[in-house]
């Protein structure tokens, strides 16, 4: 189902706060998305299954003997939408430790991990670069936004201040973390589990 209440609309850079339903068609309408992650706009059909599937969600937690959540967040988020549970659990996905031989910080290395998608905010690092005078930014990741995010680096003039490493592995970002000064985690969006953050 959408994440209503939590969906990033891009067009008008907000927040959707409304519950999954006919009315949906109207906000896809003016901020088009009911798309896929790559921003790919659903067909007609997959538009109506997609509405449909928040009645078959509440239909099939009614006859479920459990509901697991990978966050808080995200059980306070259903029960909002769909009602309470009878019986749930939270079950954080799991965590990975840092490598025994962990690397001193390097001062000024600010780290960004996640997908390059506009919601997760890269743009708006590359905006802060420019007044960072000094840092270095490292960008974790891969998406549809990489050569846009890479143009704009060169269009604000910190193209020398930034690397994309693209996809490392968790051994190799463990590692980068660990090196890094900062994380920042500029996300225009609400997540119910973020695995930036506790990594």
């Amino acid at each position: 189902t959408c994440p209503a209440g939590s969906r990033f609309l891009v067009r008008s850079g907000s927040v959707c706060e409304r519950a999954p339903g006919p009315g949906c068609l109207i906000v896809d309408r003016r901020e088009q998305c009911l798309t896929l992650a790559e921003g790919v706009p659903f067909t007609w059909r997959s538009r109506v299954r997609a509405l449909w599937r928040s009645k078959l969600t509440r239909r099939a937690t009614s006859l479920a003997t459990m509901v697991v959540f990978n966050s808080a967040d995200m059980k306070r988020l259903f029960e909002r939408h769909f009602g309470s549970l009878t019986m749930s659990r939270v079950i954080p996905p799991p965590l990975r430790e840092l490598p025994p031989s962990t690397p001193s910080r390097q001062p000024g290395r600010i780290a960004i991990i996640g997908r390059l998608i506009e919601m997760k905010g890269f743009a708006d690092a590359l905006n802060a670069l420019v007044r960072l005078t000094g840092a270095h930014l490292d960008v974790y990741g891969e998406g549809p936004q990489r050569a846009q995010l890479e143009k704009t680096s060169q269009q604000l003039g910190v193209h020398g201040r930034v690397t994309f490493h693209g996809w490392v592995g968790p051994d190799d970002l463990a590692l980068a973390l660990a090196r890094a000064s900062c994380l920042l985690v500029p996300t225009r969006g609400y997540e119910a589990w973020g695995m930036v953050g506790p990594e």
